[in-house]
């Protein structure tokens, strides 16, 4: 699945699995590499947030930084120090 033109990368755990926010729509949904047959999710923000967590806990990356996500990169970094978890940006 390519990157449309709304789409933003905020985390993704080893290219199988992305969580992205659609700028136009605003909403957060997680995808998965196109040759799984897995559907894709929207999510709420919260939901975002806690699954970015799990996948960098399982040594997945979180973009911090991107356009449309200042509540996200401000939630997950508090998580995460809640958690003792450090963060990377």
């Amino acid at each position: 699945m390519g990157v449309a033109d709304d789409e933003q990368i905020h985390a993704e755990e080893f290219g199988d699995e992305k969580i992205v926010r659609y700028d136009r729509a605003g909403k957060y949904a997680t995808i998965f590499r196109p040759n799984q047959l897995r559907p894709m999710f929207y999510m709420n923000l919260r939901a975002a947030v806690l699954r970015a967590v799990e996948m960098h806990h399982e040594g997945g990356t979180i973009h911090f930084g991107k356009p449309g996500g200042n509540r996200f990169d401000r939630e997950v970094r508090k998580l995460l120090n809640d958690v003792g978890g450090g963060s990377d940006g």
